[in-house]
């Protein structure tokens, strides 16, 4: 169904998903089978493991055991090609303190220009200050929201683009390291979404570095920042899409416009 209209005068069968329903008993089904073959008197418990949708139909997974060891090679990888940029002369120290420091004040300040737009918007208009599951036009706000996050991004690039492009790029590695660490060690099922795109996101930095004479090229820059690029364009947008009823849920729970973590 969909959660913007549950609980609203806009609540019908008309706005109910079929797809959604017949999904929802086909895993009611696959589970009764499964558990209803089981003697749960010998069953064991199974390890834990980290699960996420790459494409309809296709779910990767993995331990969760596997979730401390990624964060400490994608930290180690980090560190070794900001060292390695710093010996050879392609990150400087103090630009680099900038980026990193620019990157992260910019990210707050982003989210909390995105939860004060939000408050107003809610301010202006009445039919957004009750919240159940999602205010009416949710859906239409998250693409608003995340397209507003972009261009605010793409500016604070822009206006820190003096700093060089090497260490904007280290810098944004960096930056999110402590997000990584954070997810790891207190949502480690949900770790994948900072995970895989730091990790992918060392190969452009690794790229530039460790290639300068075949990284001159720049087709071949354009297809390492595309496959760079793969793991966000492939796991934000269902993650996203997710995270928005969470939020409506916490922020009609609390009262706080935890909508601007949106932009995070």
């Amino acid at each position: 169904a969909n959660t913007f209209d549950y609980h609203t005068v806009r609540d019908s069968l008309d706005t109910i998903n079929m797809g959604s329903v017949q999904q929802e008993g086909e895993y009611m089904l696959a589970f009764v089978r499964h558990f209803g073959d089981m003697d749960l008197s010998t069953a064991q418990t199974g390890e834990d493991r980290v699960f996420f949708n790459v494409l309809p139909g296709f779910v990767a997974h993995y331990s969760s055991a596997w979730v401390l060891p990624l964060a400490v090679l994608i930290t180690v990888l980090t560190v070794a090609l900001v060292v390695i940029g710093l010996r050879r002369g392609e990150l400087a120290a103090r630009r680099l303190a900038l980026a990193t420091a620019a990157l992260g004040f910019g990210t707050l300040l982003v989210m909390v220009l995105v939860a004060l737009l939000w408050v107003a918007i809610r301010a202006l208009n009445s039919d957004y200050q009750v919240v159940l599951v999602g205010s009416y036009q949710t859906a239409i706000y998250t693409v608003a929201f995340t397209i507003l996050t972009v261009a605010l991004m793409g500016t604070l690039y822009a206006l820190l683009r003096r700093l060089g492009r090497m260490n904007l790029l280290a810098g944004a590695q960096l930056i999110w390291l402590p997000l990584l660490w954070l997810m790891s060690l207190a949502l480690p099922a949900m770790s994948y979404i900072a995970t895989w795109p730091l990790l992918f996101g060392l190969l452009p930095l690794g790229w530039l570095l460790l290639s300068r004479e075949r990284a001159a090229n720049s087709w071949l820059r354009l297809a390492v920042l595309a496959i760079a690029a793969l793991p966000a364009i492939v796991l934000l947008p269902a993650t996203l899409y997710q995270a928005v009823g969470i939020l409506n849920r916490l922020e009609g729970a609390g009262g706080m416009p935890v909508f601007g973590l949106l932009a995070l």
